[in-house]
């Protein structure tokens, strides 16, 4: 039985510490940004988002520290041009490589598209029992945009061209 010594328990202690605190930085950071970029988004959505990307980075930091990954890719992946769109790509790599579903995009919109669904058909009641009429244009408007955020979760699923679109749309 090996037998640790003080020191070495309180570094691994500390650097357990650390890491959670920078997972809050992140979280924190994170959300900002998302929140920023995403007005529209709801507090499920947005916990959901903001959760799933740290599980992500989280994995690949552990693949490079276990030499599965070439150390410092990640680091070096949001060090130039627009990161979030390196991540992404970064992302889209580990999918093909892992093929874990912690990088699946496609179950990503899938789950989205089930959210708006609820959303939507949460609204439609709503509408059959609104007696006001500006409460049922509201109610109206939202409908029609959570239709359009599914339509183009669908496109984008499904990898439809402009072309296509407009055919669809046109029927």
């Amino acid at each position: 039985m090996q037998i640790k010594d003080d020191a070495l328990i309180k570094n691994e202690t500390q650097t357990r510490r650390d890491f959670l605190l920078s997972l809050d930085k992140w979280r924190v950071e994170l959300a900002k940004n998302i929140a920023f970029r995403n007005r529209d988004v709801n507090e499920d959505e947005f916990n959901f988002a903001v959760q799933l990307i740290i599980d992500r980075i989280v994995f690949l930091r552990i693949a490079e520290d276990r030499n599965i990954e070439r150390y410092g890719e990640l680091l070096d992946t949001i060090k130039n041009g627009d990161y979030y769109q390196n991540l992404l790509q970064r992302f889209h790599v580990a999918e093909q490589k892992y093929n874990s579903g912690l990088f699946d995009f496609k179950k990503d919109k899938h789950n989205k598209i089930v959210k708006f669904v609820d959303q939507l058909l949460q609204l439609n009641k709503e509408l059959q029992s609104t007696v006001l009429v500006e409460k049922s244009e509201q109610l109206k408007h939202r409908i029609d945009y959570i239709e359009s955020k599914i339509d183009e979760l669908v496109y984008q699923l499904y990898g439809l061209s402009d072309k296509d679109i407009k055919s669809i749309d046109a029927k």
